[in-house]
């Protein structure tokens, strides 16, 4: 899969960044085209979203979880467009989000377009949650 002439998969691996100053890589991982959870087990792998309009809910945060996201929809939403949703007890936050315990973040289905994406990384704190490592594409926060 390439994205503007740069590959995204590298001998089975995508290349998204650095984490505290070491590069990390995500796994391809599960296909989402309906609703679903994300499991413990996912942990370092690519979550490609092929439905609209999905709910994804994340595992409680536990410190060095890694998940990313990637909407591959040919059918792009217009409607609600895709959100990630935390347990009650843990928030995601960072890229301007504030921290609040159980809300989503959504990719708006009326901005939404193929290749925009979300890394999120568990801090295992108890007041914690995930933190937003990267994002392309625009994401708000649930009311």
């Amino acid at each position: 899969m390439s994205k503007g002439g740069i590959s995204l998969w590298t001998k089975g691996f995508a290349r998204f960044g650095t984490l505290f100053g070491t590069a990390y890589q995500l796994k391809p991982g599960r296909t989402f085209s309906a609703s679903g959870s994300v499991l413990a087990s996912d942990s370092g792998t690519v979550m490609l979203v092929t439905g609209v309009d999905l709910v994804i809910s994340l595992p409680a945060t536990q410190a060095g979880f890694l998940f990313s996201f990637i909407l591959l929809s040919a059918a792009l939403s217009a409607g609600t467009g895709l959100s990630i949703s935390p347990v009650a007890a843990d928030n995601i936050y960072g890229n301007g989000l504030t921290a609040v315990d159980n809300k989503d973040v959504i990719l708006a289905g009326a901005g939404d377009r193929a290749g925009d994406n979300i890394t999120l990384y568990g801090d295992g704190l108890s007041a914690g949650g995930y933190n937003i490592l990267n994002v392309n594409g625009t994401w708000t926060k649930e009311a």
